[in-house]
């Protein structure tokens, strides 16, 4: 893969800070083991606490730079629960054994990137097994919540709400929506 856009920023240790509150909460709650797929894991913000928790984390980005922090740190903190995977998330098919599909700050449904962010959404959460979970964390204003108002008219209409908060970023002081569904059969 080429060299991506944020290879230059992943140079920066911790660019975006610790995790989400609410996001670490949740994933509190479940039970370890979970098969989780961090779509866009950047350096792995989400991916590293997902793993001491117990969680069997695959970190997959764009980015082989980002990912390589993420392996370093996991080998650091002999963390064996991780694996990476450089790829494309906009053509990426999720397979079966995915349990946890998270989306953290991935989807700011800019105008120009609208029906791309709304049509890997919809693709995903049509592929996610039943019970799996799709979990995101994206801005908290009116336009992400028309978006994800029409989302759970359409591809969400009969999954189950887990969560639902906001929760602001520490480091950048953004306030941010966590939400997270299960896919009823």
């Amino acid at each position: 893969m080429t060299a991506q856009p944020y290879d230059r920023h992943y140079q920066t240790r911790d660019l975006f800070g610790d995790p989400l509150p609410a996001l670490i909460a949740f994933f509190e709650q479940l039970q370890p083991g979970r098969r989780v797929w961090d779509m866009g894991a950047g350096q792995g913000r989400d991916t590293l606490p997902l793993a001491r928790m117990g969680h069997q984390v695959r970190a997959i980005d764009s980015s082989r730079t980002g990912l390589d922090c993420i392996a370093k740190a996991a080998a650091a903190a002999r963390l064996a629960n991780i694996t990476t995977l450089c790829a494309d998330v906009h053509s990426l098919k999720v397979a079966p054994e995915c349990q946890v599909l998270l989306f953290d700050a991935m989807f700011h449904f800019y105008k120009r990137d609208r029906a791309s962010e709304m049509a890997l959404l919809e693709r995903v959460s049509n592929q996610l097994s039943d019970r799996g979970i799709l979990a995101c964390a994206v801005p908290a204003n009116q336009t992400t919540a028309a978006n994800l108002a029409l989302l759970h008219q359409s591809a969400w209409a009969s999954w189950g709400r887990l969560t639902d908060v906001e929760s602001r970023h520490e480091h950048t002081g953004t306030l941010y929506r966590f939400l997270a569904l299960e896919k009823v059969p």
